[in-house]
C-alpha cells in the first residue's frame, strides 16, 4: 500500500496522458468495484476530469453502476462537477439523476448528525442487517445459479462477495 501511495501520482498521471483517464476512471470502466474501493480508502482524486470533462462519478453514471455510484459518492465525489457538455453525473438519466441526488442528501444529512445520532444509526443498521444476510445470500445464490448458470459452490462465492460489497456500502454511509 506504501507504494500506491508513492507512485499513484505518477500512475495516475501516465494514465491521464495515456489515455485522458485517471486509475479512477479506469476503475469504473473496467467495472472493477473492489479496486475503486481501494483507490478511494488510499485517497485518490475523485475529481479527475478525462478529455470529455468527466469524473469517475460521470462514467459510472453512465454505465448505470449503483453500487460504483454509491462508493464514489461515500468516497468524496462531487455530483456538482460538470463535464465539457455542462452535465452534472447521471444528469441524461433521470433514474440514475434521481440516485445520485437522494445518495449525495442522505451523505449531507448524515455529516450533520452528533457522534451520538451516528451511534444509533448504526446500531439500528446493524439489527437491520443481521437476519437480512441469510436471506440475501440464499436469495443471491439462487440467483446467480439460475440466471448466470454456475454451480451452487461459485454462486455462493459471488453471493457472499455482492453481500459484503453492499454491507461494505452501507457501513461507510452509516
Amino acid at each position: 500500500m506504501l507504494i500506491l501511495k508513492v507512485f499513484q501520482p505518477f500512475i495516475t498521471e501516465f494514465l491521464n496522458k495515456l489515455s485522458g483517464n485517471s486509475a479512477a476512471h479506469h476503475a469504473v470502466l473496467g467495472e472493477h468495484l473492489d479496486a475503486l474501493r481501494f483507490l478511494i480508502a488510499e485517497g485518490i482524486d475523485l475529481e479527475l476530469q478525462n478529455g470529455e470533462g468527466n469524473t469517475a462519478l460521470h462514467l459510472a453514471c453512465q454505465k448505470e453502476s449503483r453500487e460504483m455510484i454509491l462508493a464514489l459518492l461515500v468516497g468524496g465525489a462531487d455530483p456538482t462537477k460538470k463535464n465539457n457538455e455542462n452535465q452534472k453525473p447521471g444528469e441524461k438519466n433521470g433514474k440514475i439523476y434521481s440516485f445520485v441526488a437522494q445518495i449525495a442528501a442522505e451523505n449531507k444529512a448524515f455529516k450533520a448528525l452528533g457522534p451520538e445520532q451516528k451511534q444509533k444509526l448504526q446500531q439500528i443498521y446493524n439489527e437491520i442487517a443481521g437476519p437480512a444476510k441469510h436471506i440475501n445470500l440464499d436469495m443471491t445464490k439462487m440467483f446467480n445459479m439460475h440466471v448466470n448458470e454456475v454451480d451452487e459452490e461459485e454462486a455462493e462465492r459471488d453471493a457472499k462477495d455482492f453481500i459484503t460489497s453492499c454491507a461494505i456500502c452501507n457501513e461507510e454511509r452509516v
